[in-house]
């Protein structure tokens, strides 16, 4: 299986380089991994990154918005907007690079989509105001630039089970208590089966559990699920 993995990978790289005496640069592959807290989307970044790497691809892996945006307080829809604008600003500059073969994203354009539903239904924006942001991020010129997206979840205790394994304190942060947690993974589920924003790619939208998954088996899917996904660009 791994030999099979590997192979598809080499077939991908040499279909992404192009000869050097040609002017037009391929843009990286992008992948978009979001979802619910602690559903295992840390873990698919340690499983892709490693693996495309030795296969001799150059792997981007953009610090994550959340742990940039530190000035704006998590109380309010600006806050994801913000993330989503950063995220947003990464994506087009990666495009032009060609330093990069593959860009791997923790949290992107869909995790500022979902975000808008919460905070619709926190009274924090008004209907109108989810749709003209929604809008904004679903922009076909660089939303599909996306070559693929995972939508991760788990269940609500596996989650806190997760979370409370390597936290050193027992109490529960804004997002990670039972309540919210039941209430994110309903609404990562919600955008899932929308597909607002993959109108044009529909095959390239993946929900994964990870409920129960062991990691030999998480590796499995993940890789599979991002060969073929990024296989698609070519055809």
């Amino acid at each position: 299986m791994k030999k099979t993995y590997e192979s598809r990978a080499q077939k991908l790289l040499k279909k992404l380089k192009r000869p050097k005496t040609e002017k037009k640069v391929e843009r990286p592959f992008f992948i978009e991994i979001t979802g619910s807290p602690s559903s295992g989307k840390t873990t698919m970044i340690s499983i892709l990154d490693p693996f495309f790497r030795r296969q001799g691809f150059r792997v981007y892996t953009p610090q994550e918005g959340a742990e940039v945006i530190r000035h704006i307080p998590r109380t309010s829809h600006l806050y994801n907007v913000r993330t989503g604008l950063y995220a947003l600003a990464t994506l087009i500059d990666a495009s032009v690079n060609d330093n990069y073969d593959l860009v791997i994203f923790d949290r992107c354009l869909y995790d500022t989509f979902t975000w808008m539903i919460y905070w619709l239904e926190k009274s924090d924006l008004t209907p109108r105001e989810q749709e003209i942001i929604q809008n904004f991020f679903c922009f076909p010129t660089w939303l599909n630039m996306i070559d693929a997206v995972f939508f991760v979840t788990t269940t609500a205790e596996e989650a806190i089970k997760r979370d409370q394994s390597v936290s050193l304190t027992e109490k529960f942060g804004g997002t990670t208590n039972p309540k919210s947690l039941e209430n994110l993974v309903r609404i990562n589920e919600a955008a899932y089966q929308q597909k607002k924003c993959l109108a044009d790619s529909p095959k390239n939208i993946f929900l994964i559990n990870t409920s129960g998954l062991k990691i030999t088996e998480m590796t499995e899917l993940v890789l599979s699920t991002a060969l073929g996904a990024l296989e698609n660009r070519f055809k």
